[in-house]
């Protein structure tokens, strides 16, 4: 215990608050308490007041939630190697199934090193590994070169049909076919890429279910063999709600999710909020046996704003639609705006 105690301390960054408590909080109201003091703390204490938690009421009465992230470490899931059961395919050790990979829980490129899968077979792992998750890593090339990601070999450089993109520290570097010049800075065209639409949002659920407790999975497992199997093909998803945050951005990623109490018609069972820096994605997971009918359109309904106000609070929303099954390329353009430096 004191050497955990120690490992945490000395992990700090110079100025960094921390909380020591009596008790581990339970609920979730009580978690996001701290949470919320904590973040303030560390960016803008002079802006926390008592009643912020007030904008969270109406959420914390319908949802639970976890958020994991912020380059901490943990597992997930039965660690006892004779007692493990992918939560994916359902074999255990029994079954032939083994665990010898380290299965992360957040894809390692985006930069994830300590939230680690352990009811993730070997199987699995690979066929992620080739399949979903590199979809949504060549989808968030961009964003991800931005906020200087470190994925296994280091910072990024992406090559592109026709470009090239990279991290130097602080700086991205771009390499194009075509500048454009504009009034206010220019116009690159970086290049290409090649993804199946799909994979994508699959990836995003597939984080989610990797975080979730054993117990929260049951009334997924359709959603489980969908975004393993392929089953339910063609599926119809929501799009992905899509955001820019402009406060102090961890450089690690975090997935939290949200699970419903209660049954309710116009509420998503599951809400899955993924971000990456700056940039923050928000979907529904599918095909949940608590959604009578998981609503395509649930973000825009006033019943779900009225739960989730936190999002309200960020700006305009834009939407990505995933649903292509089939591979498309997608060309990638930056726009450079000259600012006044002033």
């Amino acid at each position: 215990m004191f050497n955990k105690l120690k490992k945490l301390v000395v992990g700090l960054r110079d100025g960094e608050v921390f909380f020591i408590t009596d008790r581990v909080p339970t609920s979730s109201k009580e978690k996001f308490k701290f949470e919320l003091m904590l973040q303030h703390a560390n960016t803008a204490p002079e802006n926390y007041k008592p009643d912020d938690l007030s904008m969270f009421s109406a959420l914390l009465d319908h949802y639970d939630f976890d958020r994991h992230g912020n380059g901490t470490r943990k597992i997930f899931g039965e660690t006892a190697q004779h007692l493990k059961r992918c939560r994916f395919c359902q074999r255990g050790v029994a079954d032939g199934a083994t665990f010898k990979q380290k299965a992360h829980a957040i894809p390692e490129g985006f930069g994830n090193k300590g939230l680690v899968l352990a009811e993730e077979c070997d199987e699995c792992n690979g066929a992620f590994g080739r399949g979903i998750e590199p979809a949504l890593l060549r989808f968030l090339d961009p964003q991800r070169v931005f906020v200087s990601t470190r994925g296994k070999g280091g910072l990024l450089d992406v090559q592109l049909k026709g470009g090239q993109m990279g991290s130097e520290g602080k700086l991205m570097k771009v390499a194009a076919r075509s500048i454009t010049k504009t009034d206010d800075g220019f116009l690159a065209d970086v290049g290409s890429m090649r993804f199946v639409p799909i994979d994508c949002y699959k990836a995003l659920c597939k984080m989610a279910l990797s975080v979730m407790k054993s117990h929260e999975l049951a009334a997924l497992q359709e959603t489980i063999r969908w975004v393993r199997f392929g089953d339910h093909a063609g599926l119809i998803v929501p799009k992905v709600a899509t955001n820019i945050l402009y406060f102090p951005a961890e450089t690690s990623p975090e997935v939290t999710v949200y699970v419903r109490k209660a049954p309710s018609s116009e509420l998503p069972h599951v809400v899955g909020e993924f971000r990456l820096g700056c940039f923050m994605y928000v979907f529904a997971l599918p095909l949940s046996a608590e959604d009578e009918a998981l609503p395509l359109d649930f973000f825009e309904r006033e019943r779900f704003k009225e739960i989730f106000q936190h999002y309200q609070r960020t700006g305009a929303w834009s939407k990505i639609d995933f649903n292509n099954y089939d591979s498309i390329e997608l060309r990638t353009t930056m726009r450079m705006v000259q600012r006044d430096s002033s």
